[in-house]
């Protein structure tokens, strides 16, 4: 009795203050026995016996009731409530406010709504607002699925629960925890307000807020969303997710991270498509690869293309394509890298950059072996100018060059047909001249990453020009072109 009036103090505080309103006249359908008291100069009703009372359209079963001059009814045993919209409640004893329709029933509650079933210890009932309040644990079944919480709120008329409190969600296709959630019974959707975790297969969602639309399986969150898999989680501010067409759009900002892999791709927007494990990221994005040639290396461009086949992943990133690591650069408008071949492609006139080398043409390969760079294909007026310590530059052209790589630095260099090239040489650090020759192929020897031989077969010419003769017209190839300045100086230079 005390924690039923407690709880009538709590909730009905609000309806106190409100203006008299006409008190209608409770109806007593049935009772076995009546017995009349005085109080207050009305009389109080007890009624025992298969009781059924009446008020405003609501009917009400009981074993006993009390009914007070005011209208006011006590009653237990056997509580069975039957509104006008088709809402029945049940328990065992019964606290009722005539002027403000408000039942309280309690013990062993149970409230029943179409296919929607709750079970409290009690709960509140405003019959002409068709609300309900609980604020004892609650377990609701609707359908497959099974939502308990600490408290919670019914609106009837719009087939809407709100849930407060420790909410857990039990459904044969997913497990779902919050803080706060609103659940509308008819078209089967709920709303996460905060601290939103669910549980679906091997997928861990984690949001602040959100919405999911079950009978659709189309799933939208908000605000701090993390999306965690065995091998990889996606952080995102706004993302939403058709489960059923396999299609997932991410706007604001999102974060890809792929743990075993050590993949790493960051834009504004993207799009994935899971059933052709597809992920799209455009505006401002970047990617990062771990452990790409014994470091990390940076890309950034317009737009990114990662997919997965045969658990091979390729990369493609189209437009201003501009990356960083430390053994070597390069910036291009396309580049396609694969990982089951270890090839990075580099199309529409890329610039490879290699300590004071730059290399050049309309298409580059890069090959790796054990993610280490080993062979450079240059195809189509294929360049390579190697910057010297008075800013001369040794310069490289030929239709095809192919660079090979030792420990990450140019071991040999091979050109073939139309090969040129000039070659500042000098004695003891002290230049001498500068050769200008060309040959149908040649090969070039390095060491410690600078040109140590050149080798010239099939019709060589060469010319020799002293220091003094060199002069802007004979000291470049005319096809060369200079883009050290495009040169990025690091990650933050992208």
């Amino acid at each position: 009795m005390k924690n039923t009036l407690l709880f009538l103090l709590i909730y009905l505080t609000p309806y106190l203050i409100i203006a008299q309103k006409k008190n209608v006249q409770v109806d007593i359908l049935n009772a076995q026995d009546i017995l009349m008291e005085p109080l207050d100069g009305g009389m109080v009703k007890n009624l025992r016996g298969k009781v059924i009372l009446k008020h405003k359209g609501t009917t009400m079963y009981m074993d006993t009731a009390t009914v007070f001059p005011n209208n006011n009814i006590e009653a237990k045993g056997n509580i069975y409530i039957k509104t006008s919209k088709g809402v029945t409640i049940t328990g065992n004893r019964l606290s009722y406010i005539s002027q403000l329709d408000l039942a309280t029933v309690s013990e062993n509650v149970v409230m029943k709504q179409k296919n929607t079933t709750l079970k409290t210890a009690q709960i509140a009932y405003e019959m002409s607002n068709e609300i309900g309040y609980y604020y004892t644990s609650g377990v609701i079944t609707h359908d497959s699925a099974l939502i308990t919480s600490n408290s919670g709120k019914f609106f009837t008329q719009e087939n809407r629960i709100l849930f407060y409190h420790m909410v857990r969600v039990e459904h044969p296709k997913y497990k779902l925890t919050s803080d706060s959630l609103s659940y509308w019974t008819s078209q089967k959707q709920y709303q996460f307000h905060q601290n939103t975790h669910i549980f679906q297969d091997t997928t861990h969602i984690y949001c602040q807020k959100g919405f999911y639309e079950e009978e659709k399986e189309i799933f939208r969150f908000s605000n701090q969303t993390l999306i965690q898999q065995p091998k990889s989680f996606l952080i995102g501010d706004s993302i939403m997710y058709d489960k059923k067409n396999q299609f997932a759009r991410f706007y604001k900002h999102f974060e890809y991270h792929d743990t075993i892999e050590k993949i790493h791709l960051i834009a504004d927007t993207g799009v994935y498509f899971q059933s052709l494990d597809l992920l799209l990221a455009y505006h401002r994005p970047m990617l990062v690869l771990e452990n790409f040639d014994s470091a990390t290396m940076v890309m950034k461009a317009e737009r990114f293309r990662i997919s997965t086949v045969n658990q091979r992943k390729s990369f493609l990133a189209e437009q201003k394509v501009r990356a960083y690591h430390k053994k070597f650069q390069f910036v291009c408008d396309s580049f396609f890298y694969e990982e089951i071949h270890q090839r990075l492609s580099l199309h529409k006139s890329p610039f490879v950059y290699n300590d004071s080398s730059q290399m050049n043409a309309k298409h580059i390969d890069i090959l790796l072996e054990d993610k280490q760079i080993s062979h450079m294909n240059l195809y189509d007026t294929a360049s390579m100018i190697q910057l010297e310590i008075n800013k001369n530059l040794n310069q490289i052209l030929s239709d095809t060059l192919y660079i090979k790589f030792a420990k990450g630095q140019i071991q040999n260099i091979f050109g073939t047909s139309k090969s040129q090239t000039i070659y500042f040489a000098k004695d003891k650090n002290q230049y001498q001249g500068m050769n200008r020759s060309k040959s149908d192929q040649m090969k070039i020897l390095f060491k410690l990453g600078k040109i140590d031989q050149i080798r010239f077969y099939q019709k060589p010419e060469m010319v020799f020009y002293p220091m003094n003769q060199v002069n802007a017209t004979n000291a470049f190839l005319e096809e060369v072109r200079n883009n050290f300045d495009q040169k990025p100086k690091n990650a933050l230079d992208l």
